[in-house]
This record gives structure tokens, sequence and C-alpha cells, in this order.
């Protein structure tokens, strides 16, 4: 284990997968769900590994922070995009620790989060529409067009679900449509978390 979490990293990664998982954990006497966070590196040439596994207690922003200078003490210098649920704060830490990197927020947790609030009858046909939006075979060309497309969604359905109409305005909005800049080949692999 050791000499895995202390292997020497590529200098560059297309993107770093992030995502933290809750596992029962025993020490001493007792037996607690703790936090693991596992980052799964991109690279040019289509491979994806894991290049750290990290423990800690709780789950939060500030804790990438020494993860991602774990990284870079490894050997990871350049990293285009970092891929991660919705934490809260990501956006800086990624920023802090990697000159440029860009960030896409999981559209497959988004997708759910927002379909929960709405009520039954309507379930149908707001998931159709909430798929075509986040659609990773979309004739859409860039994160812009992706952007007005889902305010137009929320716009239209906000009359009925407020929620929505709160979102549309969300600073964060555009972090989840970044995959939409990448080539159609690649959407399916940065768009979500759910590789890792």
């Amino acid at each position: 284990v050791e000499a895995f979490m202390s292997r020497k990293l590529p200098c560059r990664l297309e993107a770093l997968i992030i995502d933290a998982t809750f596992i029962p954990v025993r020490r001493g006497g007792s037996c607690t769900k703790e936090a693991f966070f596992v980052a799964m590196g991109l690279s040019e040439d289509g491979r994806r590994e894991i290049v750290g596994i990290y423990n800690n207690p709780t789950e939060g922003s500030h804790i990438w922070r020494s993860f991602f200078s774990d990284l870079k003490a490894r050997g990871l210098k350049e990293l285009k995009l970092i891929v991660s649920d919705g934490l809260c704060g990501i956006e800086e830490v990624a920023s802090e620790c990697f000159k440029g990197v860009s960030v896409q927020l999981c559209t497959v947790h988004k997708k759910r989060e927002l379909q929960a609030k709405v009520r039954p009858r309507d379930k149908a046909l707001f998931s159709s529409e909430l798929k075509e939006v986040f659609s990773t075979e979309s004739s859409v060309r860039s994160s812009r067009e992706g952007v007005e497309r889902m305010k137009a969604f929320c716009s239209r359905w906000g009359r009925s679900y407020p929620f929505l109409l709160k979102f549309r305005e969300s600073p964060r909005l555009p972090f989840y449509f970044t995959y939409l800049d990448y080539a159609p080949e690649v959407r399916p692999f940065i768009y979500s978390t759910n590789w890792v």
C-alpha cells in the first residue's frame, strides 16, 4: 500500500476524476463511517488509473488541497481538468493547486438532485428533457451553448418548480457544462464522477 501511494506519477494528466465514499472503519472498540477520497487519472492516451486513495474522517473541499499537494509532490505538474461531484469550493481549491485547470461538476449527481424534487406526474417529461440538456451526444458544441439550453429549461419548468429559477442564476451553473468544450468521443469519460 505504501509503495502504491508513493509511486511516481506522470507529469501531465488530461483529467483527474475525484470522489469520496464513506466506508465503515473499526478503530479500537468502535466502528464509524469515514471518508475515503479516490483520485483517478485520465492520461493523454485515454488510460484510466487510480492515482491515490486517501482516508479522512469527513469530506470537504479543503481536504482535497492536501491530497492535491501529495499528487504534485509525486510528480503531477500539469492538469487540464478536474471532475468532481458538487462539492462546495472545489473549483477554488483546484485552481489554487493547478494553474489554469478547468472544473467539471458531475451531471449525474445534479440530474438526480433535480429529479428528486419533481412531482411524480411531471417526472417522465421532466427527466426526458433534462437528459437531452445534459446529453454527451448533443450537437451542442460549447459549454456556453449548454448553459443557455439549461437556462431555457429552468425558465420553462421554473413556473412549476421555483428552485430551478435559483439554479438558473447560480454562479456554478457553467461548471456542469465544461465537458461540452471537448470532442464528443471524450465527453462520456468526463461528464460524471461515476467512473470512480
